[in-house]
């Protein structure tokens, strides 16, 4: 959707491989990092690429 367009590329503005931040998130990351966004889901992941991200675990962190 135009919404997960735009999340993604902030996503990868604000996280992404380059951007300076710990996150280093690929654009392929952008993607589910957006989806998660938009439908207000927690995000399972393995690394700590997302965990410096403000995106809610599935498993952990913040997890219910």
């Amino acid at each position: 959707t135009k919404d997960q367009a735009q999340i993604g590329r902030e996503a990868y503005k604000d996280f992404g491989k380059g951007s300076g931040h710990p996150a280093q998130l690929n654009f392929g990351d952008c993607f589910a990092y957006a989806l998660a966004k938009v439908m207000g889901e927690p995000i399972l992941f393995k690394g700590n690429d997302f965990a410096h991200t403000d995106i809610t675990p599935a498993i952990g962190r913040g997890a219910e």
